[in-house]
């Protein structure tokens, strides 16, 4: 059981590098403050987590003139880590 909770968990975390041009370019089309948004309320595991992040860089924004970006980063994380703890005792 633990050997295909790793394997699932491996799976997400390769495919979390794999990001569609058609993503990209929907990314880059958002307005400032829907991008910032996105990526605060988004789990870091998500996959458009970096291609996000590229973006605001490159347009240097300031994310935190939309929200507490610490305080929904932890919201949308802590989410996560309470699913896959579900996950995990099922598993057990």
């Amino acid at each position: 059981m633990r050997f295909k909770f790793l394997l699932c968990v491996t799976g997400a975390v390769l495919l979390s590098g794999c990001v569609s041009e058609q993503a990209l370019v929907s990314i880059g089309e958002k307005s400032d403050r829907a991008l910032c948004m996105d990526w605060m309320t988004k789990p870091d595991l998500n996959i458009y987590n970096s291609a996000r992040e590229a973006e605001i860089r490159r347009r240097k924004l300031d994310c935190w003139a939309y929200g507490n970006v610490a305080e929904e980063k932890s919201k949308a994380n802590a989410g996560v880590q309470k699913s896959l703890d579900k996950i995990a005792e099922a598993v057990k």
